[in-house]
Order: C-alpha cells, then structure tokens, then sequence
C-alpha cells in the first residue's frame, strides 16, 4: 500500500504544479525553488580554503638550571649540544627580547645598552638562564666557572679540541673545599686539571682551597678568561708594561700572574674581555666584584687576534645544523 500511496501522492503534486504554472502562485514556488543568481555569478562571496600555517621554527634549547649544566654529557662525543634533550617549560620557548625584557625579572633598564645584546645571545645559547642570573648581582666565584666552562663548550660545539673536559666523579679533588659531592665538582674540577684555576697541578702548592662561593674579583676572571682566548702561554709582563698598554693608574696593585692576562687581554685589540665588560677606564680596581652582566660579556667572545668566534655565530652554527 505504502509504494502505491506514494505514486499518487506524486502524480497529484504534478498535477497542481503544472496547473499553477502560470499563476502568481506558481512562480513564487520557481523562485523559492531556483537557486540564488548572486551567488551563482558572483565567485568572490564564497569562503576560499584557507591554507595551513607552517610551524613556527623552535629556538635553540636552554639549559634550564646549574645541576643540568653539571649532567652535560662529555664534550669529546662531538655532540652539537651539551645537554640532553629537555621538555620545554612554559615561558621558555621563545628567544629573549632586548627591547624590553632579556629575562621575567629585570628590565633592559638594568643593563647598559651596548652589554644587552651579549645577555640575550648568551640566554638564546643556554649559558645563562633567568634563574641564575641577575645583570647587577656581585657574581660568585663557582658561578662564573660554571658559566666559562659551558660557554666555551658550547661556542666550540662543533670543535671538540677546545672544549673542557669535565671532572670525573671519582677523580681525587684539586680542592679541599671542593669535595665530589658539590654539585659543582665537575665544573671546577674540569677546570683546574684543565690548567686554568692555579692550584697544586699548576705549581701553586699553597693554593689548596678555592673558596666557591665568595665574590669573583676582575682579576680572577681574567685570569680565567685569556687563557681559553689566547690558547697559549701567558707573555711576560711588568707593571710598566700595562701602564704604558692599558694605561692603569693602578697596575701596582695587580698580582703578577693577573698581570700576564690583563696585558694578553691588550693584546685582543678590540675584541678584549676589558673593553667589553668595563668599557674604557684608567683604573683597572682588581680586587672590585664582578656583576653578573659585566661576567657575561667576557663570555660572549672567545678567541684572540680575530681567530675566535662570538655567541651570536655560534647561535647561528646550531640553527643551521636544525
């Protein structure tokens, strides 16, 4: 019955339609039925796909805290990174900005303005991070290891003859203040069999502490820094040497082993830690603190006499190789 029902059903519908063909009726059920003119002429209404928008290149990893620093794998792997991969946390995916903020604490008011950039490659590298550092803080002298020994790793990634090599866990320790539990052992210890930190190892047998977490003085971390610049002997110096070079009203009071790097420093021109981290001045003050943006422009370069590289290329080596 169902089918049977449904012809006539049909047949009657016909049947009215074409009767009210030519009525007023009839053409307001063509037109109802008719499919719209404009928008059968008139392409542009209609929404075009819209295309999928390509990801966002990632930014080299940071390195998120000192105790991932101390866990960096040994640089003789030739590994392009020194540490492992890690799960990036909120707030750490995008490079700094020197605009207004290189980290959520301080603002670009807190560093001079040619010293800002150094920060922020430093940051984009994963030498520094906004947890451990603060641009006018007095730095620490195990602070400053921890980031001369990761920087030049890093800058040297892709050259494992002028990395550091880390201390082992069970070597005999240089330094009797520095046991194999501090969680800075490897950086320090690292560092002093590297001849860098005086101690025993470098002739220095008084030298038998290393006093970690007082203040670094600007001429320790000179005496730290040339070395890994010059990749060479100290020279000889005098203190009439760095009067006539620097120009130090205060040479005097210059320790003579510090005194060999500051003139090997000279020796860099342009591209001097002095120069970068103090800009010009007559006084040299060795026993004055270090802030933490002054540390960090002596990192930025490492090399001598324009055979060296800077954070920024070395930024530019790692996004290469992505």
């Amino acid at each position: 019955m169902k089918p049977v029902f449904a012809a006539i059903t049909a047949s009657l519908l016909t049947i009215s339609l074409t009767a009210c063909a030519n009525s007023e009726i009839g053409k307001t059920v063509e037109q109802s039925l008719a499919a719209d003119p404009n928008l059968q002429n008139n392409p542009s209404t209609r929404m075009p796909p819209q295309p999928e928008r390509p990801p966002a290149r990632p930014p080299i990893a940071q390195t998120p805290d000192r105790n991932s620093k101390i866990a960096e794998r040994d640089p003789s792997n030739n590994s392009d990174a020194l540490t492992p991969p890690q799960e990036p946390q909120s707030g750490q995916n995008q490079p700094p900005e020197t605009t207004e903020k290189v980290s959520g604490t301080w603002s670009d008011g807190d560093i001079p303005e040619p010293l800002r950039q150094y920060v922020a490659d430093l940051m984009e590298l994963g030498v520094l991070t906004p947890a451990d550092f603060e641009a006018n803080q007095t730095v620490t002298r195990r602070q400053y290891v921890g980031w001369l020994v990761v920087a030049n790793n890093k800058m040297y990634a892709h050259n494992p003859g002028k990395q550091i090599r880390l201390g082992a866990k069970s070597a005999e320790p240089v330094f009797q203040d520095v046991p194999r539990t501090d969680p800075d052992f490897p950086l320090i210890q690292g560092l002093a069999e590297a001849g860098i930190l005086p101690s025993r190892l470098t002739g220095d047998a008084t030298v038998v502490l290393f006093r970690p977490d007082t203040p670094l003085t600007r001429a320790d971390m000179i005496l730290w820094k040339v070395p890994l610049d010059i990749r060479r002997a100290l020279p000889t110096a005098t203190i009439d040497t760095v009067k006539e070079t620097w120009g130090f009203q205060d040479a005097a009071k210059i320790d003579p082993k510090s005194l060999r790097a500051v003139l090997a420093d000279f020796q860099n021109g342009e591209k001097a830690n002095i120069r970068r981290s103090l800009g010009y001045t007559n006084l040299f003050q060795p026993t004055k603190t270090v802030s933490g943006v002054e540390a960090a422009a002596t990192l930025w370069y490492f090399g001598y006499q324009g055979e060296g590289i800077s954070a920024q290329e070395a930024i530019d080596i790692a996004r290469s190789k992505e």
